[in-house]
Formats: structure tokens, C-alpha cells, sequence
């Protein structure tokens, strides 16, 4: 019995590392730009990856690995999400912008998996985001986060993943900028009514 089960484990992980899914980063959304457009501060945007590529595996039976997750555009997904989170909160994230502040973006580390159930599968992802803010009025700030979502599929196809992934993105993206709301506020001067719901311009 044990020889079987040894079997099915070699000839399964044999099959997992011919099989590999690739991740894609979304594109903006459409109203992105027009919303980017009316807003009332500017801000340099960098964002990098120190984390591996491969994200983590999709399991049969819980414990056999069948098919590895990467995604080679996870600093650009980070980016495009970014962006649009701040053009919500009236701030226009550009990659260059003179004396503007700046806000860089690592992500430090991040994974995804997908365990069969049998009759449902469960879907793990999670993203650490370190920040620095720069070239402000006020000493510079870092933080650090993480992101995640869970969730039980029924098929989480390719479709599914990038979905769990993305999700797991904006999670770490709000709780980035709800960490330092107050250096924000300060050095652009927007002010965050009930988190991020709302701004409006400093008046005086």
C-alpha cells in the first residue's frame, strides 16, 4: 500500500512539473484615467518585486502537487492596483513627477494555492507590501503590511486564481495607505474621512 501511494506521489509530481500556470497582471481599469485626471495631488509611484515568481502549487487529495502557480508580472499588477486606489482617494500616481513625493512599493513576498477537496477547492493567497514615503516636509515613513484572501471554488480555473490573487493585492493596497493616512493627509494635503471613503483639499 504504501509502495502504491509512493507511486501515485512520483508519478503526480512528475505530471506537476511539466504543468505550470502563469498569471497575468489585469489592466487598469477603464475609468482609471479619467479619474486620475481630476486629481488634486500628485504622487511618484515606484513599485518592485524581491518575491520569487512561482507562487506556491495546486494540490490533488490535499497533499499531492499537481501544476505550479507564477506570476512573472506581480510588480506590475501591484502597480496597476496601486494606482487606481489612489486615484480613488484624489492622488495621481506617475513615474515621474520632479519634486513630488514619493512612495515606493516591494513586495517582499507572496503566494498562492489551490487544495482539492474532492468536492470543492480551497484557494489561499497573500502578499507582504513594504512602503517607503519620501521627499516630503516630514521625515520619511515605511511600513509594511500583508494582504490576503481565502475562499472555497468549485473549479478555481486560471480565471479563479488570478481573481484570488488580485484580491489578496487590493487587501494589502487598503491597508497600506489606511497604515499612514496622517503622513499622507500631511505631506499632500488630503484629508481621509472615515478611512479612505472620502478627501477633500486642506483649506486655510
Amino acid at each position: 500500500m504504501r509502495f502504491l501511494f509512493l507511486c501515485i506521489v512520483l508519478i503526480f509530481g512528475g505530471l506537476a512539473g511539466c504543468h505550470r500556470t502563469q498569471l497575468a497582471a489585469p489592466p487598469a481599469s477603464g475609468n482609471h484615467a479619467r479619474i486620475a485626471a481630476m486629481a488634486s495631488e500628485v504622487l511618484q509611484l515606484k513599485v518592485s518585486s524581491l518575491a520569487d515568481a512561482k507562487l506556491g502549487n495546486q494540490y490533488l487529495f490535499v497533499l499531492i502537487p499537481f501544476g505550479a502557480l507564477s506570476h512573472p508580472e506581480l510588480a506590475q499588477h501591484v502597480m496597476n492596483r496601486s494606482a487606481e486606489r489612489l486615484a480613488e482617494i484624489s492622488i495621481q500616481a506617475a513615474p515621474q513627477c520632479g519634486s513630488c513625493p514619493i512612495l515606493e512599493i516591494t513586495v517582499s513576498d507572496a503566494s498562492l494555492s489551490a487544495f482539492d477537496l474532492f468536492f470543492t477547492r480551497r484557494v489561499r493567497a497573500s502578499i507582504v507590501l513594504r512602503a517607503r514615503l519620501s521627499g516630503t516636509n516630514l521625515p520619511d515613513w515605511e511600513g509594511d503590511v500583508t494582504g490576503s484572501y481565502s475562499a472555497f471554488r468549485l473549479a478555481p480555473f486560471k480565471a479563479e486564481l488570478e481573481y484570488a490573487m488580485d484580491q489578496a493585492i487590493r487587501d494589502g493596497i487598503n491597508q497600506l495607505l489606511e497604515t499612514a493616512p496622517l503622513h499622507l493627509s500631511r505631506s499632500l494635503g488630503v484629508f481621509h474621512h472615515g478611512g479612505l471613503e472620502g478627501t477633500r483639499r486642506r483649506k486655510g
